[in-house]
């Protein structure tokens, strides 16, 4: 064989066939990880994402913001990024507006998950 078309092709084959094996792996380690994750939940092990703010701290932070301190400042005070601190003032304003009655719960979702 030398440089031609089928050295290519059996090159593009030989990496289709390890991508595929690859691919297949990783379903495999997915599957293992959702089937494995309620096990460790039931045994209370696993307890997700440690929450950056407590149900309170967006409270006491708009107090301050409303008493002029500026934002970054609250935010390096509490420990957060800016953007932390901004959506979670935004978090409790919708539940004001809106009439949530569980703040814990919007501060769970908003605040524990995706920063």
């Amino acid at each position: 064989m030398g440089t031609d078309g089928s050295v290519r092709a059996l090159t593009a084959f030989q990496l289709n066939i390890m991508a595929s094996f690859a691919q297949f792996e990783r379903s495999i380690a997915k599957e293992r990880q959702a089937e494995g994750i309620p096990a460790v939940k039931a045994r209370g092990v696993y307890t997700g994402r440690t929450r950056k703010l407590t149900a309170t701290q967006p409270a006491d932070a708009r107090e301050q913001i409303s008493a002029g301190v500026p934002k970054a400042a609250v935010s390096r005070r509490l420990g957060i990024n800016r953007t932390t601190l901004h959506r979670a003032l935004h978090a409790t304003q919708t539940s004001s507006d809106t009439g949530a009655a569980d703040l814990g719960k919007l501060t769970t979702r908003v605040l524990g998950h995706g920063l």
